[in-house]
Order: C-alpha cells, then sequence, then structure tokens
C-alpha cells in the first residue's frame, strides 16, 4: 500500500516556482527561437498555466477543510 503526506503548503510553493521558471524560459524562447515555433509554445504555455490555476484552486479549497 502506497501511503502519502499530504502538504498543500509545499504542492503550492512548488508550482508557483514551476510558474516563475515558465516565464524565465518564455523570455529566453522569444529572443533565440523563430516566432512559428514561440506560437507554440504560448498554446502549450497557456494551456499548463491554466492546468496549475486549476490545481491551485483546487488545493487551496482542499487546505482550507
Amino acid at each position: 500500500m502506497i501511503t502519502s503526506t499530504t502538504n498543500y503548503t509545499d504542492t503550492l510553493d512548488k508550482i508557483e516556482k514551476l510558474k516563475l521558471s515558465i516565464k524565465e524560459v518564455e523570455t529566453n524562447i522569444y529572443s533565440q527561437i523563430p516566432q512559428g515555433i514561440t506560437n507554440e509554445f504560448d498554446k502549450s504555455k497557456l494551456s499548463l498555466l491554466n492546468w496549475l490555476e486549476e490545481m491551485e484552486v483546487m488545493l487551496m479549497e482542499l487546505q482550507e477543510k
């Protein structure tokens, strides 16, 4: 049986760090990669950021319980 410890704060912190890392990579990408590829990055980035925001909301709700 797999047991896990619930640490919502740690997970929320890691999500925030991930979002900051994405922004840092984004800066580098825009200065180094052709626009056609950056358009695909933008679509994927937005999808990932939306998913991360949904996870944050869910974790905050669980944390309040």
